[in-house]
């Protein structure tokens, strides 16, 4: 099939590049648009290849579409992220019926019953964000005028996660615990200035100053099956310049380094984070401590914030919250622990103790 092209040399009033495709003879014109116009290039290129060779939203599974976009498109994401689009395309989307339907014929509905099968709410999340990704790509393409996408979906209710906050006691227990080894120094990162795991193995020694005493965040060092993946903090706001407290600078200071702080080899490849959080979880149980992730120490940092009162947006800035919804959900964690002095008193003093002090045995009961 021919085709006829043109791409805009000026943007237009919206700020954005105009192309165009056509089919000849006498087809109607397909727009795309775009703020870069080398992206704009790059699409205009891909769709006028697609239409050269025929290609339609019929002529193709939503298994072959996939497999093409994560081709196609996989170089541009970080590798953790291409690492679980690949996982659920081959163990969700692939095997399944949607899998095999054609692109142009999803509904919202199926895409509802592949979510229906995951077994949990986090599960369903993940299907969808990468469908939500390569059914957009679709529309991008021109193969798609709308996405099934749109709208709300329904995922599994699953049991409500039970935060564990330890104490501070607990937090210098699980520190202490390292002796004096940089093991320990992250935990105090993630307790005391509410770092991530990423974020903590991500510092280099120059990201802590400690004439200032502040930390900057500013690299996320993700840990995966195949190694480790160096890229930018979860979200635009996670990037942020943090002052620390004294016993986290004097932590951090015997083991200041050029390159990565928490590394192995000298500095150039920090350390893989689910092997670290193995051996945090692994020291909890032996110490006999609360069990819990390392990412609940996070939360130490956020509900003390807050139970201190001080302001969302200052503990949403801390923390590196790209919104106060995130930072709003410590609410309900605050919540879940004012029960808890009554529960360890509890503990302490049975119900029939406090009945038999309350109302002793009819023989051992004193009066006139």
């Amino acid at each position: 099939m021919k085709v006829s092209f043109g791409i805009s040399k000026k943007k237009r009033a919206d700020g954005l590049f105009m192309a165009w495709v056509r089919e000849l003879p006498g087809g109607k014109r397909k727009y795309i648009y775009d703020r870069s116009r080398s992206d704009l290039q790059a699409r205009l290129f891909d769709l006028k290849q697609k239409l050269e060779r025929g290609i339609t939203s019929s002529d193709r599974s939503v298994a072959e579409y996939g497999e093409e976009f994560l081709r196609i498109h996989g170089p541009e994401f970080a590798a953790s992220t291409l690492l679980g689009y690949r996982s659920i395309f081959r163990s969700r989307v692939v095997p399944s019926a949607l899998g095999s339907m054609k692109l142009g014929d999803v509904r919202h509905s199926d895409v509802q019953l592949l979510l229906n099968s995951c077994r949990s709410a986090k599960s369903a999340q993940n299907v969808a964000g990468f469908l939500r990704t390569v059914f957009t790509n679709a529309v991008n393409d021109q193969l798609l005028e709308t996405s099934p996408m749109e709208g709300k979906f329904r995922y599994p209710q699953t049991a409500k996660h039970k935060y564990v906050i330890l104490s501070p006691s607990e937090i210098l227990t699980l520190y202490s615990s390292f002796e004096g080894k940089p093991e320990g120094v992250p935990v105090l990162l993630a307790a005391l200035c509410g770092l991530r795991l990423s974020e903590c193995l991500g510092l280099r020694g120059e990201s802590v100053d400690l004439e200032a005493g502040t930390i900057t965040v500013d690299t996320a060092a993700v840990g995966t099956y195949a190694g480790v993946d160096i890229k930018l903090p979860k979200t635009s706001g996670s990037e942020r310049v943090i002052v620390a407290p004294a016993v986290v600078l004097d932590a951090l200071r015997p083991f200041l380094r050029e390159g990565f702080i928490f590394s192995s080899d000298g500095g150039i490849t920090p350390w893989n984070g689910n092997n670290y959080s193995r051996i945090v979880r692994r020291r909890i149980v032996k110490l006999g401590l609360p069990y819990c992730r390392f990412h609940d120490l996070r939360h130490f940092a956020a509900t003390t914030l807050m139970a201190s009162g001080l302001p969302d947006k200052a503990i949403a800035d801390f923390l590196g919250h790209s919104n106060l919804e995130t930072t709003h959900r410590y609410e309900h964690i605050l919540a879940d622990l004012k029960a808890r002095p009554a529960a360890i008193f509890s503990a302490l003093f049975p119900e029939t103790v406090v009945e038999t002090v309350v109302n002793p045995p009819e023989n051992e009961r004193k009066g006139p």
